[in-house]
């Protein structure tokens, strides 16, 4: 299934901070969401803290997921992502916890 336009994200964070962020992500049903959170240099990891109740969610390199909720699906949903990596190109690598708020539309 290919990603759909119909993916927003919203929410800001500090990697210098262990968090957690709130991050706020809407997809429609049947949809799938790629995203990528991206520090601005190489190295970015992301690691599951929590899955989702309603979905489907995996990660690729480089700071890269896909969340797909359930076939038919619409409500709320929640995930926690562990996101690593140098900030601003500094000599030691952070990392915050991101709890992602979806609304399955």
């Amino acid at each position: 299934m290919p990603a759909s336009a119909s993916c927003s994200t919203s929410g800001r964070f500090y990697i210098t901070s262990p968090g957690p962020w709130p991050v706020y992500l809407t997809v429609s049903s049947g949809d799938v969401c790629d995203r990528t959170f991206s520090l601005g240099f190489p190295g970015t990891h992301l690691f599951i803290v929590s899955n989702p109740s309603h979905g489907r969610l995996s990660l690729r390199q480089g700071g890269h997921y896909t969340y797909a909720p359930v076939a038919g699906y619409r409500g709320a949903d929640a995930f926690t992502l562990k996101l690593c990596g140098r900030a601003q190109g500094g000599p030691t690598e952070s990392c915050t916890d991101l709890n992602v708020s979806v609304a399955v539309q």
